[in-house]
């Protein structure tokens, strides 16, 4: 299934909306995804965020997401272990 997971993230008193497209077996399996993805650059790791919201959509509509199979450069520990 493809998930698009949408972040509130805030700085001073502007608040952004980023969001990601990713495949995933599940919407908790997406929402892991979509923290790789966000995390996967350095700055991000310490920025307070919080997903506000998730939809399943479709490839037609999204046609660029992140595969199941693509790894990020960050992984959550459980991951790791369940890939070896």
């Amino acid at each position: 299934m493809i998930y698009k997971i949408t972040f509130e993230i805030m700085q001073g008193a502007v608040f952004f909306h980023p969001f990601c497209v990713v495949e995933a077996q599940d919407i908790e399996h997406a929402k892991d995804r979509a923290m790789q993805v966000i995390n996967s650059h350095p700055n991000n790791v310490k920025i307070k965020k919080e997903i506000v919201d998730v939809q399943e959509v479709s490839k037609e509509e999204y046609p660029s997401y992140i595969r199941i199979n693509e790894v990020m450069p960050w992984q959550p520990e459980k991951e790791i272990k369940e890939n070896e």
